[in-house]
């Protein structure tokens, strides 16, 4: 019984917690508050930097903290005040949870300079031949190009599965391989090698960045003043 009623309990007190906050006033100049935000490893890298920069300038007494979490968990986390905000792709809608479209992106292909198929530009046929490497935290399953390549009846050979984009990026630099990810990420990772980066071949909807919040959290004073932030220079997808 006390592991069925927990998280009803956890999420009274949390909704308890929000109201006493709501009547509050937040100066982020005098706060030491933590800020959880969840972040996928994805998203941290071309993000995180860049919103700690502008979080600590307003607030330079704040804690701020980046941690991964699984989707299937995201309703609870910020339903117990596990996280705050959360930043993902879109999710079917779920009790409880506001949600924010951040921005959409386009996808791109990064190849090698002096790469021999690519010259400021790639085919289908070239893009579906060559080997691709693919960058996911999870050791199994496909990409969002993959499931829009599917659509058309067209599959691509992912030869390489590591765990982050910056790995990805390297690899890429170092062999004939392909790696396929939103244009604003990409332009922020050619400081790591100068791949280039030419135009998807195939004409498919675009990637999408949400934040999200727990309908509880919504008039809380300091998480207004956060999303504010957020929303005024939005995140890469």
């Amino acid at each position: 019984m006390a592991r069925e009623i927990v998280g009803p309990i956890r999420e009274a007190l949390r909704n308890f917690g929000f109201a006493l906050t709501s009547a509050m006033t937040f100066d982020p100049a005098l706060s030491n508050r933590q800020f959880r935000i969840g972040m996928r490893l994805s998203g941290e890298v071309p993000n995180f930097a860049s919103l700690v920069a502008r979080v600590r300038a307003r607030a330079p007494n704040a804690m701020i903290t980046s941690a991964h979490f699984a989707r299937e968990e995201l309703g609870e986390l910020l339903a117990n005040g596990d996280l705050d905000l959360a930043f993902d792709i879109l999710h079917p809608h779920k009790k409880g949870l506001n949600q924010q479209l951040l921005r959409e992106d386009r996808l791109v292909v990064v190849a090698r300079r002096g790469h021999p198929d690519v010259d400021g530009k790639i085919s289908l046929e070239t893009y579906l031949r060559l080997d691709h490497v693919f960058a996911s935290p999870r050791s199994s399953g496909l990409g969002y190009e993959d499931g829009e390549l599917a659509r058309e009846g067209l599959h691509r050979r992912i030869a390489v599965r590591c765990q982050n984009a910056m790995s990805a990026w390297n690899i890429v630099s170092q062999s004939d391989m392909l790696f396929t990810l939103p244009k604003r990420y990409a332009e922020g990772l050619l400081k790591l090698q100068d791949n280039q980066l030419v135009d998807l071949p195939l004409s498919i909807r675009p990637t999408t960045l949400y934040m999200y919040w727990h309908e509880a959290s919504e008039a809380d004073p300091g998480l207004i003043w956060l999303r504010d932030i957020i929303v005024s220079e939005p995140l890469v997808s």
